[in-house]
Parts: structure tokens; C-alpha cells; sequence
């Protein structure tokens, strides 16, 4: 019998985190605003502090970092 792993628990919506990636240089501090499946969490990020990285930007100006590049700070 095949057993069903279970999906990670995903942040809140508002969770101020940190964003940090061995892909860019950029730090920077933001806020949760959306939250999506796709075989581990991808997070759309509304930046607060520092400057996010261009090459992170889409088209439509949003910003999405997956789970493991996203540390909460605490706090909604």
C-alpha cells in the first residue's frame, strides 16, 4: 500500500519573512501575499525592506520565491 506524503505546512498570508538565495545577491524583507502548491510552496512576495532582485521580477511586477529562499521573521 502506497503511502501519501503529506504537503508542508504553508506560511500565512502577511508573515513578515526574509528572503535570501544562493541564486542572487539581493537580501530583502517582505510580507507574504499569496501562496501556492507546485510539489513545494512558491510564495508571491510584496518587498518592505531592501531591494529584491530584478531577475526575480515577472512581467507583471509581481515577485515569487520558492520555500526554501523565504525565512519568517514572526508576526502577521
Amino acid at each position: 500500500m502506497a503511502t501519501k506524503k503529506r504537503r508542508p505546512a504553508r506560511l500565512a498570508n502577511g508573515t513578515r519573512i526574509h528572503v535570501r538565495s544562493d541564486h542572487f545577491a539581493e537580501e530583502f524583507d517582505g510580507r507574504i501575499t499569496k501562496g501556492e502548491y507546485d510539489g513545494g510552496w512558491l510564495y508571491r512576495i510584496h518587498p518592505t525592506s531592501g531591494t529584491p532582485p530584478e531577475v526575480a521580477c515577472h512581467s507583471d511586477g509581481e515577485y515569487w520565491f520558492c520555500e526554501f529562499e523565504v525565512t519568517p521573521l514572526g508576526g502577521a
